[in-house]
């Protein structure tokens, strides 16, 4: 009995020493998870900061699609109407015998509004050239000529004046006609500084090589290339009706139907890299920006879970890519474009003019068509990366990525042309 209350533990008690235990092993879990922690979230800063500059190039060139697909138009619209404007003024004050001040501020007061527009609305879509500038001449002639006739009129120096309204009225009917506004703020094709955006240090402005921009919402479609390039024909690629634009992006989307994800999606563009060269196949590009990183990477996990698969990581010049595939009903327009690129293997043929003819039940289609609306489902093989809000999907094709090199002749030759082939530092893009 006296033995009972002395040194038998009770069920609920413990020894100073297990307590001690019992501590330190709790420290040591809390420091390892702590040491985890700090692990993971410095690899994902690190991985933030590895991909900040492709991310913020990606958003300048989806931003400049979507710019040209909503409010390009518009923009010329108006500089049409304020140029107008500011002629009738200019050719107003040339008749009057002398300028009042109020006909001065007229004079100044639209002209700062022309100058609003091209400084605010159309040279962040047109400056940066660097073998043109389609808006820092105008700014200086209109400032320039609208201050010396505000001098000499204030020294009654009508001569001078009437003679520097007539100047202004002749600048002003040249800039106004359509194709200086086509030489300057050009969408046939784009110039700078979508063209910068969208290329690598690894691209000529002398070579063949042009880009083609899809905007799918508002069914927009132009080229991009340098104004080195004489040569824009693009073959069989047709888009100057609104018929052949929405075939078109129609095309595109079904191409890439299996990465296509709604939900928290903000904007997406489309670019076709084309580099003229009979030798290097077309490369499509598929830009989706979502409403952050998070529901970027949501999406990702989406079409994961969904019609396609992934088959690991592969570099492609400084980033790693995920190798992706999916089944795909390919309805595609019309297969001159080369944008899919199709093995030459058992149950698929070619007619006299190079076009697929093939159905899905491995008969012969009409060898007569134009071209074949029979081209009924098939694996595409991409490659896939998710940066920042946005996920890029690149390069699909009916070969697999491993049998490129022997069907295509330089099939990554593209790609090294264009800007996610190299590393992009965060200064380089603000500075750029």
């Amino acid at each position: 009995m006296g033995l009972a209350g002395c040194g038998v533990l009770n069920s609920n008690q413990q020894t100073e020493t297990e307590q001690s235990d019992q501590g330190n092993q709790n420290e040591e879990t809390e420091a390892k998870t702590e040491t985890e922690t700090v692990q993971e979230t410095t690899t994902e800063t690190q991985q933030q900061a590895q991909y900040s500059g492709l991310a913020n190039q990606t958003g300048k060139i989806l931003e400049e699609i979507e710019w040209f697909g909503t409010s390009y138009f518009n923009a010329i619209v108006r500089y049409k109407n304020l140029v107008g404007r500011l002629y009738d003024t200019t050719e107003y004050l040339r008749r009057q015998p002398e300028l009042s001040e109020s006909d001065l501020s007229r004079l100044e007061s639209t002209a700062n509004e022309f100058v609003t527009l091209l400084e605010e609305t159309l040279a962040p879509h047109f400056e940066n050239s660097e073998d043109f500038t389609a808006t820092a001449d105008i700014l200086f002639q209109i400032e320039s000529r609208v201050d010396t006739i505000r001098r000499f009129s204030e020294r009654s120096d009508t001569d001078r004046v009437e003679s520097e309204l007539t100047s202004l009225r002749i600048y002003l009917d040249n800039i106004q006609r359509s194709e200086t506004i086509n030489e300057r703020f050009s969408e046939r094709p784009i110039h700078e500084p979508l063209l910068e955006y969208a290329t690598s240090s690894n691209y000529n402005k002398s070579h063949p090589f042009t880009f083609i921009i899809a905007h799918p919402e508002t069914e927009y479609v132009a080229p991009v290339r340098s104004r080195k390039r004489h040569n824009v024909e693009l073959g069989q690629v047709r888009f100057e009706t609104k018929l052949e634009r929405r075939n078109y992006i129609s095309d595109l989307e079904n191409i890439f139907g299996g990465v296509s994800v709604e939900q928290d999606r903000t904007g997406r563009g489309f670019l076709a890299a084309h580099p003229r060269e009979t030798n290097q196949p077309t490369r499509l590009i598929d830009i989706q920006r979502f409403s952050s990183a998070e529901a970027a990477e949501q999406a990702r996990g989406t079409f994961l879970d969904g019609a396609v698969s992934s088959e690991g990581m592969t570099e492609l010049g400084a980033y790693e890519w995920e190798q992706i595939h999916y089944f795909q009903v390919l309805e595609v327009l019309d297969p001159h474009s080369g944008y899919v690129v199709f093995r030459e293997d058992e149950g698929m043929t070619f007619n006299d003019d190079g076009d697929i003819i093939r159905e899905d039940s491995g008969e012969l289609g009409n060898p007569l068509e134009d071209y074949s609306r029979d081209l009924i489902g098939d694996i595409v093989y991409a490659y896939a990366k998710r940066v920042g809000p946005y996920l890029i999907t690149i390069a699909p094709s009916m070969t697999a990525w491993e049998e490129r090199d022997r069907l295509d002749r330089k099939p990554l030759e593209p790609l090294k042309k264009i800007w996610f082939w190299e590393s992009l530092s965060e200064s380089k893009t603000e500075s750029g």
